[in-house]
């Protein structure tokens, strides 16, 4: 009977190998036993033309395919035999292959999950026929739908502008805005498509903490995102976690979350993520963990969202002798700040920052904590603008709120699972260096 996808990927999760570069991997042996009618001859050969398919397109595999050997006991004696180290994008392609109940996919053809492998085109004159028929279509749909981002009316100006603002706002596709745009007209709209800032911080609330401890989950979705919200009475239970292993790498949100007996966690600061490959050792800015200065970046000013003792949400600018008047209890530095005091920061636009997987966090006048997550880069979910974020805060009831890390670093962990999923694929998302945590009940 043919593995599920799911049951897959938690059968990868458990199975993953860390390299030096903080890559992951998994040994084909071990990939072996998770797929249906699989010997090692069969699937070294499938290994084998894989990686000769993607060099006749000139795609380089040697980060993804890469040759070992590997010590078997079989009870009598130990041996070293073949093996291979693939990355999940290899893990993928197999597993779409071997697990195809009619047996009529083909490696080269696959575009599941991870696939990124390039089609092979059949010889067949009808074939190619129609593929340059496609793909002179897609030319012209292409051609077409660019133009209009130079038509000078509102509508086209705004969809340009998220255009721009998604590309640029990524690490390796800001190309996607250069090959239509001048350096001029990208700076222009990165420099006015971000609302102004708000002046103001947050008045102490003095919020009443309920008796009772209620978490409730909401799916939230809009025309290009879905995502959780998670609604938590008591703002006593929300604290700010950090890794088990800081100042060398992150930690996942389920092993923070686990660190401490948490029953809930969203991803917490942000870090430095060089080619997109950070480990998350520091946090960018303040890190306040349980009253405990954990990181100091010793600015003369310090944007934070956090937590008091009173359990105020505090969202602002603030200098260290201010902080240290308010009394937090927990604090982070936000991405972006949304909501102060009961008023919106984005009154037009979309905010700035375009489409992206992101997290967000905020509080009610009756004390409870929002906390958003939003899937993004994916066929399902698109992702949210800043706007999006904040609507959706103010929906259920945000007077203060402020957006948090987002990309491939928003998740959101409850009742022992991941309840999002990460842009990177994985089950398990990113290292963090905090999060965002609920004590249990």
């Amino acid at each position: 009977m043919a593995i599920k996808v799911d049951d897959f990927e938690k059968a990868l999760d458990k199975r993953k190998i860390e390299a030096y570069t903080g890559e992951y991997y998994w040994r084909a042996r071990d990939i072996q036993f998770l797929l249906e009618n699989c010997t090692w001859n069969r699937l070294y050969k499938s290994i084998l033309r894989i990686k000769k398919n993607c060099a006749k397109e000139n795609l380089d595999t040697s980060k993804d395919i890469i040759k070992t050997k590997t010590t078997i006991n079989d009870g009598y004696e130990r041996y070293t035999v073949d093996d291979f180290y693939l990355s999940n994008l290899i893990a993928y392609q197999l597993f779409a292959e071997y697990n195809n109940r009619d047996g009529k996919t083909k490696l080269h053809k696959n575009r599941g999950v991870k696939g990124q492998l390039f089609d092979k085109i059949s010889k067949r004159p009808a074939v190619l026929y129609l593929f340059a028929l496609i793909t002179a279509c897609v030319v012209v749909v292409f051609i077409t739908v660019f133009s209009i981002f130079y038509v000078p009316f509102k509508p086209f100006r705004e969809l340009r502008d998220l255009y721009i603002g998604t590309a640029m706002t990524t690490y390796s596709h800001q190309w996607l805005a250069k090959l239509f745009f001048s350096q001029e007209t990208i700076d222009e709209v990165m420099n006015t498509q971000v609302a102004p800032d708000l002046d103001i911080n947050t008045v102490k609330q003095d919020v009443y903490t309920k008796k009772e401890n209620s978490i409730k989950m909401y799916n939230v979705s809009g025309s290009n995102y879905e995502g959780k919200l998670l609604k938590i009475s008591n703002p006593e239970q929300v604290f700010i976690g950090v890794s088990n292993t800081f100042g060398t790498r992150g930690e996942f949100i389920e092993d923070i979350a686990k660190d401490y007996s948490a029953i809930a966690g969203i991803n917490g600061s942000g870090f430095i993520d060089e080619n997109g490959k950070g480990k998350a050792a520091y946090p960018v800015g303040i890190l306040i963990s349980e009253g405990e200065w954990v990181f100091d970046p010793e600015y003369n000013e310090y944007d934070i969202v956090g937590l008091d003792y009173d359990n105020n949400l505090i969202v602002g600018t603030y200098t260290k002798l201010e902080l240290l008047e308010l009394n937090l209890r927990d604090a982070v530095e936000p991405f972006y700040k949304l909501i102060i005091n009961g008023k919106n920061r984005i009154s037009s636009g979309n905010g700035g920052y375009g489409l992206h997987p992101r997290t967000a966090i905020g509080q009610t006048l009756d004390g409870s904590i929002l906390m958003l997550v939003i899937d993004g880069r994916q066929l399902h979910s698109i992702g949210a603008t800043m706007k999006d974020c904040q609507d959706i805060l103010a929906a259920y009831g945000a007077t203060n709120a402020a957006a948090l890390d987002g990309g491939s670093s928003s998740i959101l962990y409850y009742n022992g699972e991941v309840q999002t999923k990460p842009s990177n694929g994985t089950t398990y998302g990113r290292y963090l260096p905090s999060a965002f945590l609920v004590k249990g009940n």
